[in-house]
């Protein structure tokens, strides 16, 4: 990232150095090295103020905000959230979660539950189809979290189902194994240890599952690359063999969940290749 932002410098492409100031400023607050990443969040910002442009701007406010915000310098972080909001119905759908997200963590000091649980659900509602699976994903888990501290577990479980099928069918095993683990939570809080056990049992199957299918696929990217090591695949001349070895490849890459990288980055980005040549 460092490397990033010089070159940005170099060039003085001033929206390259706000993107790379900003990234630097999650990286630090992620090690909780909060002044430092105050200190890029608040260049970024003033590159921003720069180039005048909305989305750099409203991406600026929210990190700001929420760096004060975990400072506990609550009306700073309010002032930086306002201006974001001022900008909000400027913003791609896709691009606001993070707006919706810090308003909860806001809204759960003050215990305004019922408030967090009304804007997420309204967003979602009015912009489910222009979000990523990943916005639909955090914005429902956040909802839950909401449900469960209102002390309205029903509405909780209700929506751990609807994220549990949504995860099955965005073949997230990754999202749905911590669904479930959610779910039997909130079931043993409930006194229901029957229902507790059946999610529990379901997340440790899965869990197997998805281990036998690592394991798997670590075996065929082991294989692969002896075959590469001993240049055999040069030597495949036969049109019917590299044939096969194409589709075992797209298969693989199928199997791998394709964009969450499971069999590793350079293996997946090979089988992908192959994956879409057969599309």
């Amino acid at each position: 990232l460092h490397k990033s932002l010089k070159i940005a410098e170099e060039t003085g492409n001033k929206k390259n150095m706000f993107v790379a100031y900003n990234n630097l400023s999650y990286v630090y607050e992620s090690a909780d090295e909060i002044e430092k990443s105050l200190q890029y969040a608040t260049t970024a910002l003033k590159l921003a103020n720069d180039t005048q442009d909305e989305n750099l701007l409203f991406n600026g406010y929210i990190q700001l905000s929420r760096i004060y915000f975990s400072l506990k310098n609550n009306a700073t972080a309010q002032q930086y959230f306002a201006e974001a909001g001022k900008l909000l119905n400027k913003i791609p759908a896709e691009k606001r979660t993070g707006y919706y997200l810090l308003l909860s963590e806001m809204n759960k000091d003050k215990r305004k539950y019922n408030e967090s649980i009304s804007a997420i659900s309204s967003f979602l509602e009015e912009n489910e189809s222009d979000l990523t699976y990943e916005n639909i994903f955090s914005l429902n888990w956040s909802l839950i979290n909401n449900y469960e501290s209102a002390g309205q577990k029903n509405k909780a479980i209700e929506t751990l189902d609807a994220l549990e099928k949504y995860c099955e069918k965005e073949k997230d095993d990754g999202g749905l194994s911590l669904v479930l683990e959610e779910t039997a939570q909130m079931y043993l809080i409930s006194g229901d240890e029957k229902k507790a056990d059946e999610y529990m049992k379901k997340k440790t199957e899965l869990n197997n599952s998805r281990i036998k299918k690592q394991l798997a696929i670590e075996e065929k990217r082991l294989e692969l690359e002896n075959l590469i090591k001993d240049n055999q695949l040069k030597e495949m001349n036969n049109v019917v063999d590299q044939r096969e070895l194409e589709i075992e490849l797209g298969r693989m890459f199928i199997v791998s969940g394709g964009r969450r990288n499971e069999a590793g980055p350079a293996f997946t980005g090979q089988c992908k290749s192959y994956y879409d040549k057969e599309q």
